[in-house]
């Protein structure tokens, strides 16, 4: 269950029907406490999405591409991205302590505890992309959240209405889920 979290970890049982509810509709928002396992569950789909094991009716074909938003970035390093890398299979946490560094390596898994992934994304040898962003990032410029179509789109609070609506059409463009 600690080597590979994603195929033998324990799952809430309400987790099931929130998996249904995101298969059926564009757009899902689950309310909850703090530690009620919002994030655990965000990471673990976050990761699902990417590595193929969960798809949907409609999901275009093709690389899959996931974004998460963040309150800031702080929050991001301590909550999204250590839930995110928990559930990486093995295979992909290797790549992250025995990777050559090279520019021409299409593939990119960098984490660290205390700096989370760097440059706020990773890339899997599938070419599954993850991107970390901030709400604090499109307060100060709405236009850094242009770019491309996502499968999967994961809002922590705060979530600005302007920035629901430009994920929302994002997610949209290729059969993706917010």
């Amino acid at each position: 269950m600690n080597e590979n979290p994603l195929v033998a970890g324990y799952e809430l049982p309400h987790w099931a029907e929130l998996r249904k509810l995101i298969a059926e509709k564009d757009e899902t928002y689950v309310l909850g406490a703090n530690d009620s396992g919002k994030t655990e569950l965000a990471g673990k789909l976050a990761v699902e999405v990417l590595t193929g094991r969960m798809r949907w009716p409609g999901q275009h074909a093709g690389a899959p591409k996931v974004l998460l938003v963040s309150q800031g970035d702080d929050a991001s390093k301590q909550f999204q991205q250590p839930s995110v890398y928990k559930y990486l299979p093995p295979v992909f946490k290797e790549l992250n302590e025995r990777q050559v560094r090279k520019r021409s390596v299409t593939t990119k898994v960098n984490y660290s505890q205390a700096g989370g992934f760097t440059e706020g994304t990773f890339v899997l040898p599938t070419q599954a992309q993850c991107w970390f962003k901030t709400s604090e990032q499109y307060n100060r410029n709405p236009g850094s959240f242009e770019g491309p179509a996502y499968h999967l789109v994961i809002i922590d609070e705060p979530a600005p209405l302007g920035l629901v609506q430009t994920l929302a059409f994002r997610a949209a463009k290729v059969g993706g889920k917010l």
